[in-house]
C-alpha cells in the first residue's frame, strides 16, 4: 500500500509551499476549480431516455490530488513548471483513493446513488498522473508530514538555496532529479 505521495508545485506562489512545509497541510480544491474540464461528468441510464451525460453541479467536495510517483517528464512539465519547480513528498494522516482510468465517463448503475466513483474515474489520457485523491465534504486542507523536497531538473539555483535553508530548518529531506535518458523518466537522486 503507498504510503508517501508527491504534490508538484510551481515556484511562482512561493507563499503556498511555506504554507505546505511549515503547517504541513495540503489545499483541498473544488471539484469546478480542477484542471481537467470533464471532472464531475459521468453517464446515466435515465428512465425513458437512455443513457445522457451529466455533471455534478454545485458539488461541494473538496479534493486534494497526489501523485504516486515522479517519473513522468509530462507530469513534471505540466504541474512542476516545465522542470522548475519541486515536488513535495507528503505522508497523509488519511490515506487517499487511487484513481481509476477509463476509455470513458463513469456509468452510474441503474440502483446506485452518487458516491466518489464519478470523481475516482479519469479518461485515459490523464493516466501518467498516477493519481490519488483525498476526498472531503468540507475540509479546506489535507493533514499530514512533509517527508522531503525534490527539486525539478531545471529548478533555478536561487530558489534552491532559498528552500534548502528552508529544508534545512524544519529538517525535510531534499532531492535532486536527473534525466534518464534510456527510458525517458525522471529519477531521484537520493544524495543531494
Amino acid at each position: 500500500m503507498q504510503k508517501e505521495y508527491y504534490k508538484l508545485r510551481t515556484l511562482e506562489q512561493f507563499e503556498r509551499i511555506a504554507d505546505i512545509l511549515v503547517n504541513n497541510r495540503l489545499f483541498c480544491s473544488k471539484l469546478r476549480d480542477l484542471n481537467d474540464p470533464m471532472e464531475g461528468f459521468f453517464h446515466a441510464n435515465i428512465e425513458g431516455k437512455g443513457f445522457s451525460t451529466l455533471y455534478v453541479k454545485g458539488d461541494p467536495r473538496r479534493i486534494c490530488s497526489l501523485s504516486g510517483s515522479v517519473q513522468s517528464i509530462k507530469l513534471w512539465s505540466q504541474y512542476g513548471d516545465d522542470h522548475k519547480g519541486i515536488a513535495i513528498r507528503f505522508e497523509p494522516e488519511t490515506l487517499p483513493q487511487k484513481v481509476t482510468y477509463s476509455n470513458q465517463l463513469y456509468t452510474l448503475g441503474k440502483e446506485e446513488h452518487l458516491t466518489n466513483s464519478e470523481i475516482l474515474t479519469k479518461l485515459k489520457e490523464w493516466e501518467y498522473e498516477d493519481e490519488y485523491r483525498y476526498i472531503s465534504s468540507n475540509d479546506k486542507f489535507l493533514f499530514g508530514s512533509v517527508t522531503g523536497i525534490v527539486f525539478g531538473i531545471r529548478t533555478p539555483d536561487a530558489s534552491k538555496n532559498l528552500i534548502q535553508k528552508m529544508a534545512d530548518s524544519l529538517k525535510i529531506p531534499t532531492f535532486g532529479t536527473k534525466l534518464n535518458t534510456k527510458n525517458y523518466t525522471i529519477e531521484i537522486l537520493h544524495n543531494q
